[in-house]
């Protein structure tokens, strides 16, 4: 039987981690492992989680909170994923709620005849006004289109271990997107994939604490990290993908643009120095200054657009 492990990271969650392990103890199947891990709290939080070990071990869950001395949520959810000892991992952020019933989904799933090594969900950002948004990005197995639009992201991804080795875990080197980065390695290590969009899960929080919930100009430095990263990772892959490049500079301008819109053009310049449009075709380079103008005047939904463009550009080299 395949078994899935919950992993959590946590720093200074005290006031949302009680609702979060609150729906974990509600779930109609629990997980096989539940791993937490401290990556430095000051506050409360390694007590609050202790408090629920031994509610979670009676429901026959192999419940631990450890400590990660490497600062980073990267970090910290390598350090739980490496000592588990289950055969699917499954991420999820310390200040979301989780779906009741979303473990036995997840068990039904991994313990089909023919279990795939990735699994793929829709989630759902909770805003403040209590109405809840759907993160429906597309999908595509793909790894261009993950660039525009990650819909692989922490709490989409049910992930088999032997894959997780594979590409060696999480990026510790990086603060932000770094799920976004981990899911293009997925994708260029071709697993197989169960793609389900039959239902939107959990209760992701959108709040000023949260990644979800705050806007990009104070993380410019820690996004061109990340850009870089996967620029690299582009152009070192053996099979290389020109879509991929194209993608990614499709991505950055979008990201420019929203850094103009709010009010950081010197983040935007910073990111359009380090990425010159030179391997551009020119049409290319013009939908980068469109994609750049649109999201730049407060225009939504400019992945669409350049999902779009790279949807017939790939279509016209299959042939």
């Amino acid at each position: 039987m395949n078994r899935i492990a919950l992993i959590v990271p946590y720093l200074n969650r005290a006031k949302w981690l009680p609702s979060m392990l609150d729906s974990l103890s509600a779930q109609t199947i629990m997980p096989y492992e539940a791993i937490f891990v401290d990556n430095g709290s000051v506050d409360n939080s390694h007590n609050i989680v202790d408090a629920y070990i031994g509610r979670l071990q009676e429901r026959g869950c192999l419940a631990i909170n450890l400590t990660c001395s490497r600062q980073g949520a990267a970090a910290a959810r390598n350090a739980g994923w490496r000592i588990s000892r289950a055969e699917y991992i499954y991420f999820f952020d310390s200040d979301d709620r989780l779906s009741p019933n979303f473990f036995e989904w997840a068990n039904q799933k991994v313990n089909t005849c023919q279990p795939s090594e990735l699994y793929v969900i829709i989630s759902r950002i909770l805003l403040a006004n209590g109405k809840f948004i759907s993160r429906k990005h597309g999908f595509s197995p793909r790894a261009c289109f993950q660039i525009i639009s990650p819909y692989l992201t922490t709490q989409t991804m049910i992930i088999h271990r032997s894959l997780l080795e594979k590409v060696g875990g999480w990026n510790p080197a990086l603060k932000f997107w770094d799920d976004w980065e981990l899911g293009y390695r997925l994708l260029k290590a071709s697993p197989s994939i169960d793609y389900d969009k039959s239902h939107a899960w959990h209760s992701l929080f959108a709040h000023p604490d949260s990644i979800t919930g705050n806007g990009h100009a104070s993380r410019s430095v820690s996004i061109l990290r990340t850009l870089q990263q996967v620029e690299e990772l582009i152009n070192q892959h053996p099979h290389r993908d020109s879509l991929d490049l194209i993608a990614l500079h499709y991505r950055i301008h979008i990201m420019a643009g929203r850094l103009i819109y709010e009010s950081c053009p010197e983040g935007a310049s910073n990111l359009l120095k380090n990425f010159p449009l030179s391997p551009l075709s020119p049409l290319n380079k013009f939908t980068c200054h469109l994609l750049k103008q649109y999201t730049s005047h407060g225009g939504r939904g400019a992945w669409v657009i350049a999902w779009g463009m790279l949807k017939i550009q790939s279509i016209l080299h299959r042939k």
